[in-house]
Order: structure tokens, then sequence, then C-alpha cells
């Protein structure tokens, strides 16, 4: 499924996807990614999608055809979705695509009987907190099993 994300000088357009990707579209996300993360999910990582349950994968792109931002997720249990991971392009930050991609995900997961969505970000990663924040989300706790660190567990339930 396909529709416009955003409305402006650099029109967004979002692909909905509801199962696993296509190798093509996963060198994509690998290839943005590098530009986002210290250690960028790999291939292997990407395919651990098709073992989720209820997988969702945003996709946003400019009017080019380029991804400029994605937001991946799958449920944990038929109540709650996890939040998973997503970013979006350097050059196409803080304009808003993120929000969109919340927004669009939350209301997917309303539509799909989710009644809570969980995710978790680095402590130093205050941007991410205060857009989670501003989305509903709140912290419920610490997660220090990751090997990168410490982490926010956040979460938000959708009908309050």
């Amino acid at each position: 499924m396909f529709f416009t994300l955003l409305h402006s000088p650099k029109e967004i357009a979002c692909e909905l996807h509801e199962s696993t990707l296509e190798d093509e579209c996963i060198d994509e996300l690998i290839e943005l990614s590098l530009q986002l993360f210290d250690i960028p999910p790999n291939r292997a990582y990407f395919s651990r999608l098709h073992e989720m349950q209820s997988p969702l994968v945003l996709i946003a792109r400019n009017m080019n055809g380029l991804i400029v931002g994605y937001k991946i997720g799958y449920a944990l249990s038929k109540e709650v979705f996890y939040s998973w991971l997503g970013g979006i392009h350097p050059e196409y930050q803080h304009q808003g695509i993120a929000s969109a991609m919340i927004i669009a995900q939350h209301a997917w997961c309303r539509q799909s009987n989710f009644t809570l969505i969980r995710t978790k970000t680095h402590i130093q990663n205050l941007s991410m907190y205060i857009l989670n924040r501003n989305h509903g989300f709140h912290v419920v706790g610490f997660d220090e099993s990751a090997i990168v660190g410490k982490r926010l567990l956040l979460s938000k339930n959708l009908f309050s």
C-alpha cells in the first residue's frame, strides 16, 4: 500500500508492507542504515523480520524514489506491538517524517487491534526520547541486556 506521508516542497511517499521485504529493498535499508547507526544492521538482522508475527514496515521515499526513512515493528503478542527499528536520512531529519511515520504506525496498530506499543531507545539518544514522549510514550523501565549500552523501555496505550 502506498500513501502520501508529507506534502511539502520535499513531498514524501510512504510504502506500507505487512510482510517480509524483497532483497533489493533490504539492500536500500542497509545503505541508509550505514548513515544512521554506529553499528548498522546487516542483511541477517533485517532477515529476522520473516520470523516475526504481524510485521509492519513503513518506508518513506522522496520524489526520486530514494528511501529517506523507515520504521519497522512486529507483534510481541496479540495485544502488544513492538516498534523495533527505524531512522531518517540526515538530510531529511527535522521535517516531520519520523512523526508522520509514528502516526501511521499507530493508526495501523489500532486498526489491527493492538492495545499497547512498546519501544526502546538508547539513553543518550535524547531526540528519540523526546520524539517518543511527544507521541504519548512513557518510560516503564530499563534494558541493560544490549551490547550497545543501557536503553530506556517506553510504552504507550493506544486507546487511552
